[in-house]
């Protein structure tokens, strides 16, 4: 059976608002025998529940907000909002998304980022996690919908982090891929992995609160071409964010 995990994520402009779960051990009283005592040990299934106070990347704080559980799953996006921008027909736009501010938590901010677990118990963790824009930015002027045609996104600076204890069975950074394109109706990969190795509950972190070289709130760009003919108004697009235990073609 393949495994794919769907989640989609609310972008806004201009006001463009836009576990590793361990097996359960259970050891059970040693036998007698002649020959000495014997050890007994069965691993079983994890049971996988919905969280709340998850953590959130390069914070001692806790997101309250409750996320999903399970084998193999995206488990959080961060909305995006790229704040407000002029409207123009003549040149390029281009606006840098704000840093995330989990709701209830101010102390808790941090660069956005993208959640996603595989406990699959398989010898190949070969997985791949992909965007796509699935509504184009677009908002209702009257009767007329406005839409930002051939605008992109373009996500940068990216982290791999673990959300849990993952221990060796973290893969590294080989396989992100930076400064990722995302567009209306295109699968762009985010993060490709092969190989033994990649088990685990991860983050994928988009720059970082106070880096110079790599700043949080200059990681995610959105692109609005020149001789589009932006009004005056608050849009909103959805990015999909799909996790598959192969690579998408």
């Amino acid at each position: 059976m393949k495994f794919t995990h769907k989640l989609c994520g609310t972008i806004l402009l201009a006001a463009l608002t836009t576990a590793a779960a361990t097996g359960t051990v259970v050891a059970a009283e040693p036998d007698s025998t002649m020959d000495g005592n014997v050890g007994k040990v069965e691993f079983t299934d994890a049971t996988y529940e919905e969280e709340t106070d998850n953590p959130v990347p390069d914070t001692e704080e806790k997101d309250p907000e409750k996320q999903p559980n399970g084998k193999f799953l995206i488990r959080k996006v961060t909305p995006l909002d790229f704040g407000k921008a002029e409207a123009s027909a003549t040149k390029e736009i281009t606006s840098f998304a704000k840093t995330y501010v989990p709701a209830g938590n101010p102390k808790a901010e941090s660069a956005n980022y993208i959640r996603f677990k595989d406990d699959r118990q398989v010898d190949d963790h070969t997985y791949q996690l992909t965007a796509k824009v699935t509504k184009q930015f677009e908002f209702k002027d009257g009767e007329t919908l406005r839409k930002l045609d051939n605008a992109t996104i373009t996500y940068g600076h990216q982290r791999l982090l673990d959300a849990a204890e993952n221990g060796i069975q973290n893969p590294g950074e080989s396989g992100l891929h930076h400064d990722a394109v995302v567009k209306f109706g295109e699968s762009t990969p985010i993060f490709t992995n092969t190989g033994a190795k990649g088990r685990g509950d991860y983050f994928i972190a988009f720059g970082k609160l106070g880096d110079e070289a790599k700043p949080g709130n200059q990681a995610v760009k959105l692109t609005v071409p020149s001789g589009t003919d932006v009004r005056t108004g608050t849009y909103q697009a959805t990015v999909t964010w799909t996790l598959s235990e192969t690579p998408l073609k």
